[in-house]
C-alpha cells in the first residue's frame, strides 16, 4: 500500500462504490415506464481482485497490486456459552 500510496479508507470506499446496486433512471415508452438500475455487485470473491481502489500516475491500483482475496469463514470474534456448552 505503501509503494502505491494507497490508504485503508481509499480501499474501503471504492470497494463500497464498486459493489452496490443504485436506480440509475428510467425509460419512457407512451404509457409504459420501466426503471433502470445499474447492477455492480461482485459475483464472485475472486472478482474483488479486479477492483480499481486509486490511480496514480495514470496507472490504475487494483486490489491484486496490493494483495490478494479468498473465500473464508469469519473469523470468530466472541463466543457464549452456558454450562460449557454453545449458545
Amino acid at each position: 500500500m505503501r509503494s502505491y500510496n494507497v490508504t485503508p479508507a481509499e480501499i474501503s470506499g471504492a470497494l463500497k462504490i464498486q459493489n452496490m446496486e443504485f436506480p440509475s433512471g428510467r425509460l419512457d415508452e407512451g404509457q409504459k415506464e420501466t426503471s433502470v438500475r445499474t447492477v455492480g455487485k461482485i459475483q464472485k470473491p475472486e472478482q474483488f481482485n479486479d477492483v480499481v481502489v486509486a490511480t496514480r500516475g495514470g496507472y490504475q491500483v487494483k486490489v491484486k497490486d496490493l494483495g490478494y482475496t479468498e473465500d473464508g469463514g469469519e473469523e470468530i470474534r466472541s463466543e457464549a456459552r452456558l454450562n460449557g456448552q454453545p449458545a
